[in-house]
């Protein structure tokens, strides 16, 4: 049986506490209720969101009207699709967004 390294020992140690804190986050994240209007599980891969690569792909103004589409469309929804008040959640949640991007002067 050959003997480790201590650079090599040291190595394994850290990555057997990384390997225990990502098993502890995982632990965490999965305990936490999913929120369904701010960050709804099918709209993320790893750890991006549709949304942020969406705005990622458009101007300013683009963005501005992806973001009335879905306010309009959610607002027409409403009460015909699903539950009234998590409709009425994600249309003030883009509204909201809306209002951050038109907060932001034009560059």
């Amino acid at each position: 049986m050959s003997k480790k390294t201590p650079a090599v020992r040291g190595r394994a140690a850290r990555t057997a506490d990384f390997t225990e804190q990502r098993d502890a986050i995982g632990r965490v994240l999965t305990e936490l209720p999913v929120d369904h209007i701010n960050h709804p599980p099918h709209y993320t891969q790893g750890a991006i969101e549709c949304i942020d690569a969406i705005a990622a792909q458009l101007t300013r103004s683009q963005l501005i009207g992806f973001l009335r589409g879905q306010i309009a469309k959610y607002n027409w929804r409403l009460e015909a699709k699903g539950d009234p008040a998590e409709n009425l959640a994600k249309l003030q949640w883009y509204a909201e967004r809306l209002a951050a991007v038109l907060a932001v002067p034009e560059a």
